[in-house]
């Protein structure tokens, strides 16, 4: 029917949207962030958020930042946002002491 194909064009061309907020474990944004989605690659725009276009039903996406191990994650079209939270590959000692007083704040202050 007409109407089911325009619908069909017009998820095409605008399909939905995830929006992955990407945080360091002391819940900064990581602003160096991408994500590698269907072999393209997405940045973190200022607020540590990555917009993506859902295209199927289930997707795997790969977000990686330079000091920080990668984290891979599924999505499916149900999906409009997530959190991911990228551990560094070495922290050093001010970040350690930020992440312990992240930790106790969060315990006092849920």
């Amino acid at each position: 029917t007409p109407h089911s194909a325009a619908s069909a064009l017009a998820h095409a061309y605008a399909p939905r949207q995830l929006t992955i907020s990407v945080k360091n474990a002391i819940g900064r944004p990581v602003k160096s962030a991408q994500a590698d989605y269907f072999n393209r690659q997405y940045s973190v725009d200022g607020l540590g958020n990555i917009r993506l276009p859902l295209v199927s039903h289930t997707d795997r996406v790969t977000v990686t930042a330079p000091d920080y191990y990668g984290h891979g994650l599924i999505v499916g079209s149900d999906t409009s946002s997530t959190e991911v939270v990228l551990q560094k590959t070495h922290e050093n000692w001010l970040f350690r002491l930020q992440l312990l007083t992240y930790r106790l704040l969060r315990s006092i202050f849920p």
